[in-house]
């Protein structure tokens, strides 16, 4: 993933996270206004209930002096008003169904109240009140269940992202804290700009006398340097002549390490690769190599020739490529390709020393790749030689 959409999964995770939060936060005091809710209806009924019995123990009273209903009446209709208004408000806040119909039982219940002295009637304002408190209990704790299942789901929503981009951003660190520094093997797997080829009909290859192109590489160990990243030494061109001579001369692949570790000091580099075609022509393999650790070339991967890296466009390219170090600190890479009669048959990395090639190396590197390109013979040529001995 590139850097921008890093940052756009960050941000992303980051705002999930404050909104969970500031949902969390609204869940909170939705519940708390239900349950004020609840409490609230219960009190004013409570209010009601206690209203009914005052007016309904006056009502006996009255009648036991001998007070006529009507007078009684004319006198507690204000507080009969007050009942029936607030019957009225509790009803038309009510939102469900059965909270309203047992409000609306409770205001029949209590119209009759006024005309008639049954006990009946109190009983029936008194039922209609409790199934109104118990239908609006109902509804809250439905209401109640519901936000809860909201509020988990969407913590859990919020959780599992953010686990989730947890484990991508682990699985992504440990893949490049495993990964080697710019100066070792990382030169050949760097994207430069891509170009676009004529098509090269290179035939495949294999390494002779040393090894071939699907065998392990032939390693040799450098000892340690320290040398300033901005030194730049030209060749020397006699040990490069004098190598160029003991190339063109070798028989036995015992022979080879040598060359590559005089190679590298001709060269002043920290490291090179030979990379050989594969038999299906599609693929470069390190079949040479000096200055890297086992670890390193443990972890170099076959190259596809149609890939963006140095290795693979000076083999497509035909041409040697030169890639300068980003910093005083980086390595400079050469990526000669190995030409024979037959094509192109491998590319030699080279990994320099210091961050800006000094001008006669990438000549003298071309020349050891010419020599070197004589130990790479095509496979044609070995199925021949076989089939006729």
């Amino acid at each position: 993933m590139s850097k921008r959409g890093v940052g756009l999964l960050l941000i992303l995770t980051a705002a999930i996270a404050l909104g969970a939060l500031f949902q969390d936060f609204r869940f909170d005091q939705l519940i708390a206004a239900e349950q004020a809710a609840v409490t609230g209806f219960d009190q004013r009924v409570a209010d009601l209930e206690h209203a009914i019995d005052t007016l309904a123990g006056s009502r006996r009273a009255a009648l036991a002096s001998g007070e006529m209903p009507s007078d009684w009446l004319n006198r507690v209709s204000p507080s009969i008003a007050d009942a029936e208004a607030a019957l009225t408000r509790e009803r038309n806040a009510a939102t469900d169904a059965p909270t309203i119909a047992a409000l609306d039982a409770a205001t029949t219940a209590l119209s009759e109240f006024k005309r008639t002295d049954g006990t009946g009637v109190v009983q029936g304002i008194h039922e209609g009140l409790a199934n109104a408190r118990t239908a609006y209990r109902q509804r809250s704790d439905a209401s109640l269940k519901q936000l809860g299942q909201l509020r988990l789901g969407m913590n859990a929503v919020a959780v599992l992202f953010t686990l989730a981009v947890a484990v991508y951003f682990g699985r992504a660190s440990t893949v490049l804290g495993v990964r080697e520094p710019a100066t070792t093997a990382q030169m050949f797997r760097d994207l430069p700009p891509a170009v676009k080829a004529a098509p090269i009909s290179a035939a495949p290859s294999a390494i002779t006398p040393t090894t071939s192109a699907g065998s392990p590489p032939v390693v040799v160990h450098a000892p340690a340097h320290s040398t300033s990243s901005s030194h730049r030494p030209s060749a020397n061109l006699a040990a490069a002549a004098e190598l160029c001579v003991d190339l063109a001369k070798v028989l036995d692949a015992d022979a080879v390490p040598a060359l590559l570790e005089r190679a590298a000091l001709v060269l002043d580099a920290r490291g090179l690769v030979v990379w050989a075609i594969d038999g299906d022509n599609v693929r470069l393999r390190p079949s040479l190599s000096y200055g890297y650790p086992d670890k390193v070339l443990a972890k170099l991967r076959p190259l596809q020739i149609d890939a963006d890296n140095v290795t693979s466009l000076a083999f497509r390219s035909l041409q040697p490529q030169m890639m300068n170090g980003a910093s005083m600190t980086d390595s400079a890479a050469l990526a000669i390709p190995l030409l024979t009669g037959g094509g192109c048959v491998g590319v030699l990395a080279v990994e320099l020393r210091h961050n800006r090639p000094h001008a006669d190396l990438l000549a003298v590197a071309r020349i050891l790749g010419a020599q070197f390109s004589t130990l790479i013979t095509p496979s044609e040529d070995l199925a021949r030689t076989a089939s006729s001995s």
